[in-house]
């Protein structure tokens, strides 16, 4: 783990690399789920360029929640640090207080506490959102992607409708004219 700019600089949560590693895994996967949904069930199969803009797809929608939350979580991790480190120096301050209740406790004694309670609590911040960040990456995605699927899948079936209207008008068409004599 790197080391803090100063006593209470910011966590290194390192969430550009969960989100590269999210981003190989899901893609990993996504291809695998495509094998196995063509053998299980003969549902709609996306060509090659469909595939390939939902991949383009998803990796926008990875850097884009990066860009917008990943800020936020580094943020709560830090005050999360904050807190507990807090609450661990008031619990030791009540005890050196039963246990010594004629020595009081200087500010200076009251900051070293603080530092060696944020080294505890440091990492349990940094996992705790780490993990937050990680889960709320791909339901965030999984979402967005499942949207953008949908409005992919309903182009393509007004797309395939359309062809359809087209031929059934060619071909009434057609039989217009044979009932009409005119014979193509």
């Amino acid at each position: 783990m790197q080391k803090k700019v100063g006593d209470d600089g910011h966590l290194p949560l390192a969430l550009g690399a969960i989100m590269k590693h999210a981003l190989t895994t899901a893609q990993t996967e996504s291809g695998e789920s495509d094998e196995v949904s063509k053998t299980e069930s003969k549902a709609v199969e996306l060509d090659g360029a469909t595939k390939k803009k939902l991949e383009t797809m998803r990796t926008r929608l990875f850097q884009e929640f990066y860009g917008r939350f990943a800020h936020d979580y580094e943020k709560r991790a830090e005050l999360k640090a904050h807190r507990d480190a807090y609450r661990l120096v008031s619990k030791r301050l009540k005890r050196q207080k039963k246990l010594h209740p004629g020595v009081k406790v200087t500010r200076s004694q009251k900051i070293w506490m603080y530092s060696g309670a944020r080294k505890e609590v440091d990492n349990r911040a940094v996992r705790k959102y780490q993990r937050l960040f990680k889960s709320r990456l791909k339901q965030w995605t999984t979402e967005k992607l499942y949207e953008a699927q949908e409005s992919l899948k309903n182009t393509m079936d007004n797309k395939a409708m359309a062809e359809k209207e087209k031929d059934l008008a060619v071909q009434k068409k057609m039989e217009d004219d044979q009932v009409k004599g005119k014979s193509p």
